[in-house]
């Protein structure tokens, strides 16, 4: 697997020809490291990201009849982001991030130009500070499918606001956009869920759910009826809610971290 790892915004690269990677420093922008990622043929990457305060601008292009499988794993105390990922004709992204970090301000905004282009975005993440989210996808050719799905935990000082967005102009027809939130939260801090569909179009297929809540109390009784401590009923349970679908110790290990308090 193609790996890039940055450390307080110094890069290091560990790719093969799949990929074509451009980076430098914004300079209108004080400190902030621009970086664009190229995909070449299908491959898959995965990037690692160790800071105490970062900001980046990352783009990722997909070309026509090309897959990308990203992986981002962010342990930074506190990110300013902004995403964009332009997916061409019958390209394919599927971008899964999982963040331990304080304070995020983000931004992503998906472009899908080219027909039957598709993207599976999944964010997943623990919030101990205030995090905010923007994401906007905007299906600029018909067929085009978006499948979003974010989740986070809210713990200790935490608080969490998703806003989503999902875009078909006029004539932009047979699109799919399905968007699922769903926030656990741990605390009595305000999170915030916007799921938003602007469609003009009427031959689309559209669907979005918010959900901010906490663990069902049946179901953590049931763990404990078999003799698991609270403590670690909630752990399995973070577990099944963040990492539906991964299997990666590091993940494991981040949780678990959380529940020591």
């Amino acid at each position: 697997m193609n790996r890039i790892i940055v450390v307080n915004n110094k890069i290091e690269l560990e790719v093969d020809e799949s990929l074509d990677i451009t980076s430098f420093d914004r300079f209108e922008l004080f400190d902030v490291k621009k970086m664009i990622v190229t995909v070449k043929k299908d491959t898959s990457l995965e990037i690692e990201y160790h800071s105490s305060s970062s900001k980046i601008d990352l783009e990722f292009v997909i070309p026509n009849n090309l897959h990308l499988e990203l992986f981002e794993l962010r342990h930074d105390d506190s990110l300013k982001a902004q995403y964009r990922y332009v997916i061409g004709k019958n390209a394919y992204l599927k971008t899964t991030k999982f963040y331990d970090c304080k304070k995020i301000k983000e931004v992503d905004i998906v472009e899908l130009n080219g027909e039957h282009a598709m993207i599976d975005y999944c964010l997943k993440t623990i919030s101990t500070e205030p995090q905010k989210y923007d994401l906007i996808v905007y299906h600029n050719d018909k067929n085009t499918i978006s499948n979003i799905v974010n989740r986070g935990v809210n713990i200790l000082d935490g608080s969490i606001q998703l806003d989503v967005t999902g875009i078909v102009p006029n004539n932009v027809i047979g699109c799919e956009v399905d968007q699922k939130n769903q926030i656990v939260t741990f605390n009595d801090h305000k999170c915030t869920i916007a799921p938003k569909l602007l469609i003009e179009e009427n031959d689309v297929v559209a669907n979005h759910s918010a959900l901010i809540g906490r663990f069902d109390e049946e179901e953590l009784f049931y763990l404990q009826s078999r003799g698991i401590d609270r403590n670690t009923a909630t752990i399995l349970m973070t577990k099944g809610f963040l990492l539906d679908g991964i299997q990666d110790d590091r993940l494991e290990k981040i949780i678990e971290k959380y529940w020591r308090w």
